[in-house]
């Protein structure tokens, strides 16, 4: 089942951020001492693309600020994450002011890169919440791990854990956790044991994306072009990397990135929680017909009025 969006990435709810204690002091200087007062803040600044929505601020403020105490900053943290991660309140400005950047300024699009690159907006705010687990122990997602490097990482059959990374070639052994083989290539145990393998190309046989060849995912057992413009997607590697590498879970789509325009899926789904429904009719927001690259989509009919 397809995890919805965050703020959102992601990822359901963490459900564990409004519990975690704050790392730094509570003193005058500290302007987000707390998750609510932190989630305030984040809340304010994503909504300022209210006034490219035509959307209720007041409104656009409550839903954010909710999503945000419940794990979702840009795209939600991690969903199935039962691990503690503490809340490092001198961390929060830097995430406060990525997120004016990119919302602020009459800005109508956050594209992919600015979202997901090192050191981007979801690197940026997702420091905000420091993870406990270190080398060897159970995790669910990169930021879970202490130590700087640090991935969470499994092999077939085994629970993820932190781990340090270390390449493998082709027809090495891929048995330990963080072994990562060179690209073009997966770890398989399909002869018994687990060892880098070539992956498929289109047509080939798959039960994961990364069992495909670069350009490729896994459709119904079976390596496929992955998805353009419009096409449907449930997470980003089911979309064109150089095209719409964004897969919107607002309406679960490939796009260059989020889109806001009145009445565009992320004017409805992502600031005030009430998503359009998949495969209704869409225009090109440049005006013209076909594939306009993934730049957004806008809902030609009404927009539901419950999320």
């Amino acid at each position: 089942m397809r995890i919805r969006l965050i703020a959102g990435l992601g990822l359901g709810a963490l459900g564990i951020i409004t519990a975690a204690c704050s790392s730094s002091s509570s003193g005058n200087n500290n302007p987000y001492p707390d998750v609510d007062h932190f989630c305030a803040a984040v809340a304010k600044a994503e909504c300022q693309e209210s006034t490219n929505c035509g959307s209720d601020e007041s409104q656009c403020e409550t839903y954010r600020t909710k999503v945000c105490t419940q794990g979702t900053i840009i795209v939600p943290l991690t969903p199935t994450d039962t691990l503690s991660r503490q809340y490092d309140s001198s961390k929060a400005q830097a995430c406060i002011d990525a997120l004016n950047g990119a919302f602020g300024n009459s800005n109508v699009q956050i594209k992919y890169d600015d979202l997901f690159k090192t050191g981007g907006l979801v690197d940026t705010c997702e420091a905000v919440f420091a993870g406990n687990v270190g080398n060897g122990s159970a995790c669910t997602t990169n930021y879970d791990c202490t130590q700087a490097g640090e991935v969470c990482a499994s092999v077939p059959g085994q629970q993820a854990a932190c781990a340090t990374p270390t390449m493998k070639a082709l027809g090495s052994a891929c048995a330990d956790p963080g072994d990562t083989c060179a690209t073009g290539n997966y770890c398989s145990n399909a002869s018994g044991s687990d060892k880098c393998v070539a992956a498929e190309t289109n047509g080939g046989p798959c039960k994961a994306n990364d069992e495909c060849v670069t350009g490729f995912h896994c459709v119904g057992g079976a390596c496929a072009a992955v998805e353009g413009s419009g096409g449907a997607c449930a997470t980003n590697a089911d979309c064109d990397p150089t095209m719409a590498p964004f897969c919107d879970p607002d309406v679960d789509k490939c796009a260059v990135g989020l889109g806001f325009l009145n009445g565009s899926f992320d004017c409805t789904g992502f600031l005030l929680g009430q998503n359009l429904p998949d495969g209704g009719p869409t225009v090109g927001d440049s005006g013209g017909g076909g594939n306009d690259g993934g730049t957004m989509e806008a809902a030609t009919g009404d927009a539901p009025s419950g999320g």
